[in-house]
């Protein structure tokens, strides 16, 4: 079986994801050809982890790729009772990124914000 992606999660705020995930991509760069970095929830629609991971290594991606929902737009999806499309829609863009790129790296989001 075939290792193609990470999902890197915790518990809590501030444990050290964003420096995980640095370390991850850095050693997979450095193996692989195509890297691509998927946060599927973000606090804010404008996310500045994804930015630096997306300008520092230079990740062959468009960044809208990167993220799909802020917080906000979750619960507004969540207030409504459609919690199926959040999960089609991660679920998707997924299975587009790890057909397109080697590995993929995925950071959750702590549950706090949620």
């Amino acid at each position: 079986m075939k290792i193609s992606s990470f999902f890197i999660s915790s518990v809590s705020k501030d444990s050290g994801k964003f420096v995980t995930t640095i370390g991850l991509i850095r050693f997979l760069k450095a193996n692989f050809h195509r890297v691509a970095f998927f946060k599927p929830i973000t606090i804010d629609k404008k996310d500045s982890d994804i930015e630096f991971i997306h300008k520092y290594f230079n990740l062959n991606m468009d960044i809208s790729q990167m993220s799909l929902y802020s917080v906000d737009e979750v619960e507004k999806i969540l207030y409504n009772n459609d919690i199926n499309k959040i999960i089609s829609d991660v679920i998707k863009q997924y299975q587009v990124l790890i057909h397109k790129f080697d590995f993929v790296v995925v950071q959750g989001l702590a549950k706090e914000y949620i």
